[in-house]
Parts: C-alpha cells; structure tokens; sequence
C-alpha cells in the first residue's frame, strides 16, 4: 500500500511554537527538505523514474493563466517553477502516482494549479 502525503510549505511562515520568535527558518526547512528528501523521490519512483517532467499551471497570476513546461525531473528544477518572487504558500498532495501542487500568493488567492506528470520528451527551450 503506498503512503500519500499532504503538507504544506510556506516561504513566510512564522514559528508559532517558538516564544522567542524565529526567522522562519525552522518552519520552512524541515517541510522543503521533506518535499525534497522524500515526497518528490517518491513521485518519481512511483511513475518509474522518468528524466523529464511536464508541470501543467491553471489559473497563475493575477491573469489566471494557463501554460505548462516540461523540464528535467530535478528537484531543483521543479521547485523553481513552482514558486515565485515573493510570498508563496505550496500546498503539496502526492495521491497514488499524482503529485498536485496549489500556489497561493498575493496574486492568486484562490490558488493557483499544478499538476506533475512525468514526460518522455524534453520540451525545445
């Protein structure tokens, strides 16, 4: 049976469990490196490890626009598409063999879509 998982990540969180206050830090890094170190890798093993992936964005911006991008199936890579300059909030969901991520930021407070599937192909930049 496999695990899904359900986290979320934000780029302006605040430590409510530290009285003295905290940068940040020790509520953003052990949710990124958790995304990193286990949810992705476990995305990829489960589509059979592909090289590429397709991100498909709904609703992105404040024009709610719709685009997607195929790039090498790179952490890195993947979480630089997925976040912007500025406040951002991941809701990340891996159900089955699906990782959806929703964005919301001041731009998109709805939230924007993000499905990643994996690809054959890299797309011609």
């Amino acid at each position: 049976m496999m695990t899904d998982y359900d986290t979320e990540l934000s780029n302006s969180c605040i430590c409510e469990d530290e009285p003295t206050g905290c940068d940040g830090w020790v509520c953003y890094q052990p949710i990124k490196d958790d995304f990193e170190e286990n949810i992705f890798p476990e995305f990829l093993a489960r589509n059979s490890n592909p090289l590429f992936v397709k991100i498909t964005g709904k609703a992105m911006g404040w024009q709610r626009l719709t685009g997607h991008a195929t790039i090498p199936a790179d952490f890195d890579r993947v979480f630089d598409a997925l976040t912007i300059n500025g406040d951002w909030t991941l809701r990340i969901k891996l159900e089955g063999n699906v990782l959806t991520v929703v964005r919301s930021s001041h731009d998109e407070p709805t939230g924007a879509t993000f499905t990643i599937e994996p690809s054959t192909e890299e797309e011609a930049e």
